[in-house]
């Protein structure tokens, strides 16, 4: 939780806009949609094959407390301390 505060009240200072366009779990969602943000903030496990789905679309993806060893991704991770 204070990692998705941390980011809105960052996103204020610089005079960011912060959506959520669609959850994973969303039915009706729209991968295309991610190409009009300027990066996207993904939180959670993905698939190899999703997060390059993803990055095919927008090549700005920050991940949130994701194990994964995929080359090009950028990680923010929490140690808890």
């Amino acid at each position: 939780m204070n990692m998705h505060k941390g980011i809105d009240e960052e996103a204020k200072k610089w005079h960011l806009r912060v959506e959520q366009p669609f959850k994973l779990d969303d039915p009706d969602k729209n991968w295309t949609d991610l190409a009009n943000y300027g990066a996207v903030i993904i939180e959670g496990e993905m698939t190899a094959a999703a997060i390059e789905q993803i990055q095919n679309i927008n090549p700005n993806v920050i991940f949130l407390d994701v194990n994964t060893n995929i080359r090009g991704c950028n990680i923010v991770r929490n140690d808890f301390i």
